[in-house]
Parts: C-alpha cells; structure tokens; sequence
C-alpha cells in the first residue's frame, strides 16, 4: 500500500512540473523593418530585417524585383533583393509579400524606381559676368564634362553621364558664380566644394543629397539661406562658417526659429545676419567648430546643457561683448574660441564670459578657459 502512495504522489509530481513547465503560447506575427523604399533607376541590391515569430516565404508581383531570400525561420532574419536597372521611359512599381498562409499574416513592401532623366546630367547656374563658370577643379565630379555653356542670361554644365557627386573643392574659389541648382542624381556635396564663392547668393539641392562635407560652403559671404533636403543624413563640421549674409536655415535639422543647424544635439551652424542677442536652446550638448564664426553678435547665452564647445567656435566675433554661459561644470573647450588674430598670433576679444557665481575658479583653471581667466566673472543665473 506504501509503495502504491508513493508511486502516485509521484506521477502527481511529475504532472505539477509538466504544468508549471507550459509557456505562453506565441502569437504568430511578421514585421518589416520598412515597408517602402524609393530606388534609384541604376541596377542595386537590397535587404530589410523581417521580424517573425513563424517562418515565411516571399513572393514578387514583377521581373525586375529578384527575390535572394525567398524563405525564412521564426526569429531574426533578413529579406534581400535586387532590382534590375530601369530602362523605360517611366517611374515603376512592385510589391513584395512577405506571407505565411498557415495563419493567414502578410506584410507587403512597396517599390517605386525611378527612370532616368535627363537633368541627371546637367548643372544650371547664373553668374556675375554672363560669362561661363569655371570649375575649379571639373576632374572632381568624378564624370566626364561635354559642354559648359552661357546663354540667354543663364549657364549649363552637361555632363556625359549622370553626375552624383560635387566633389572636393570642385567649385572652391569661383568668383563669378552666383546662383547654382543641383540636379537630383547628386549624392554628395564635399568637402570645399563651394568654398569662397564670394558672390554665391542662391543655393538649391537635390533631393537625394545625403551628404555635406566640411566647409563645404565655408565664407560665402552673400548666400543668403539654404534649405537642407529631408535625404541629407550628414553635415560635416563648419559647412557654413563665415556665410555673415546668412539669415536662415530651412528643412531637415533647422532649429525652431531657423538660425541653426542642429544634429544629434549638436549645433553645427550659426545664420547670423541681423541678429545681435542669441539664447542657444536647452538640449542642445555642443557646439561645433567654427559655428559662430565671424558673427556680429554682442551677447550670447549658452545653456547648462552645453558639455563641449569646439574650436574656432567664435573666433572673429568682434562686436561680442557679453557670454552667458550657465554650465556649473566647464564645457570641454576647445582651441582659441573666443580669440581674434592680431600681431601674427590669436588674441582674446576680451568679451566677459559671466559664470555661476560657484564655479568661477573651476572655469579659470580649466583647460583653455584659463586663457580668459581675466575676463571670466561670476553670476547668478
């Protein structure tokens, strides 16, 4: 009888952790990381992460979208493609489902890929003179130029296949050029691509420019304003110094009240035509090099959020007189900031730089504060 009892409260036992053994059972589901992508007319390859707690196949509705994963597993996994180059005279369209029709889920990704146009190859621009602009350097577009021309009050550099690039210092120095319009094959505008266009007044971007490199526009000192494209995913440092007839920056990473550029938090231009007093923005958490550089601004308040202002940052800026800067700890600082160059060297501009009232010695002895130890004066904020 003994071992009858035992061998029952030993199925009851087993049978306990079967029970608290069970999980919760998984809801199928398949997610795609996007669920649309805008391409490009040339040929290219593709991948978008699938999400999926079942496995799934995929399935194209044309020709020119070539499925490589056509299968995948419950769990992680990646969905990649290719497009064949668009040779036809119009934009077209495709769809992907990505399905499992056990549990009946679905989820559909949405091409569109554009057709080759013709303003892919030209460049449109006005200048000074009526006369053709030179390009500093034309081996920087990285394709081959068959014609630049001046006509009837405007100019058009024509290229013998689509240009993707304003490559490096390709237009650095050029006097007479005045206004200029990209086409939207154009990817990148480099580094000094447009650099000391002194009578730049009128810039205008493609809408596939992803990226702006350093003083990429650095001391055009008549453009005006400039509208950054949703595409642009960088902007490299000290795009704009020195643009003193800037007054405002539109579209993609434009501050509210359009006078800066701001990425990740990080202010990275300054328009400062007609402006005298600036607050910088709590949240912003640095300043780039060079941001101000050359402004004509009397005061300027940098909030507590600031953790590093860069080099240069307002190097030139004669007329500041007054620098609120409300950080308890120093901002890491970087080379001559707030100097001018007299005498062959870099000088202080001698603007007093008011701090919290109980930090005021930690500033005079941090790293290139300590220059402006003079000039450096407690306050209440």
């Amino acid at each position: 009888m003994k071992k009858i009892i035992l061998f029952l409260s030993a199925i009851v036992g087993l049978f306990a952790v079967s029970c608290d053994s069970e999980t919760t059972p998984i809801t199928p589901s398949i997610n795609l990381s996007q669920n649309r992508i805008d391409a490009w007319y040339e040929a290219a390859e593709f991948s978008v992460e699938v999400e999926a707690t079942c496995s799934w196949s995929a399935t194209s509705d044309c020709d020119w979208v070539v499925i490589k994963t056509e299968t995948g597993s419950k769990g992680g996994s990646v969905l990649q493609f290719s497009l064949l180059e668009n040779n036809g005279d119009a934009v077209r369209t495709a769809k992907i489902v990505v399905a499992n029709e056990e549990y009946g889920l679905a989820e559909e990704l949405s091409i569109s890929q554009e057709v080759f146009r013709d303003e892919y190859l030209e460049i449109s621009y006005t200048s000074t003179d009526n006369k053709v602009a030179e390009p500093f350097d034309a081996t920087a577009f990285g394709v081959e130029i068959e014609s630049n021309i001046y006509e009837n009050g405007a100019g058009k550099i024509r290229f013998k296949s689509a240009v993707l690039k304003i490559g490096e210092s390709v237009f650095y120095g050029c006097e007479n050029l005045k206004s200029i319009a990209l086409p939207n094959s154009v990817i990148e505008v480099a580094g000094w691509a447009f650099s000391d266009c002194v009578y730049l007044e009128n810039v205008t971007l493609g809408n596939r420019v992803k990226s702006i490199g350093e003083s990429a526009f650095g001391a055009c000192v008549r453009l005006k304003e400039i509208t950054i494209p949703e595409s642009v995913e960088t902007i490299g440092e000290s795009a704009f110094f020195g643009c003193s007839a800037m007054s405002a920056f539109y579209g993609k990473f434009a501050s509210e009240d359009n006078r800066c550029l701001i990425i990740d938090n990080v202010l990275m231009n300054f328009a400062p035509k007609g402006i005298r007093v600036y607050e910088i923005a709590e949240g912003v958490t640095a300043i780039s090099a060079m941001a101000f550089y050359e402004s004509r601004l009397t005061d300027i308040t940098i909030p507590q959020s600031v953790t590093s202002i860069g080099d240069y940052a307002f190097y030139y800026s004669e007329s500041l007189k007054s620098v609120y800067c409300k950080s308890v700890m120093p901002p890491v600082l970087g080379e001559s900031v707030f100097d001018n160059f007299e005498n062959g060297k870099d000088t202080p501009i001698g603007c007093k730089i008011y701090v919290p009232t109980e930090s005021v010695e930690n500033y005079k002895a941090a790293e290139n504060w300590s220059k402006y130890e003079r000039y450096i004066v407690g306050h209440d904020f």
